[in-house]
């Protein structure tokens, strides 16, 4: 094959790569599949969210329940238990504003 400016080309330079595959099962991963796989598992379940890793589940000690708060100060989003949400609620200062003395 002819490449800009007359030179040859190898013809493997102008091939589609192959298919990443699962090892053992032969099966291409694409992004439609694990859409496909998603919505039969939130078929199956309504309250499933999809895999969040194995450090992320819900049901392992030390897991604390997160909210997002917006500070009154910085008037930044942050994540924070759900219980420093609950009782500081529309005052709530962030650590970076309390560090620097704003609030």
């Amino acid at each position: 094959m002819t490449g800009p400016l007359g030179t040859t080309v190898p013809d493997r330079y102008f091939q589609r790569p192959p298919c990443i595959q699962l090892q053992g099962e032969g099966k291409s991963v694409t992004r439609s599949k694990d859409r496909l796989r998603f919505g039969a598992m939130k078929r199956l379940n309504p309250d499933y969210r999809g895999f969040r890793g194995y450090a992320q589940e819900p049901d392992r000690p030390g897991q604390t329940p997160l909210e997002a708060v917006t500070c009154t100060v910085c008037h930044r989003k942050r994540n924070v238990p759900v219980g420093v949400a609950l009782e500081e609620g529309d005052a709530f200062v962030c650590q970076s504003c309390r560090d620097e003395g704003k609030g």
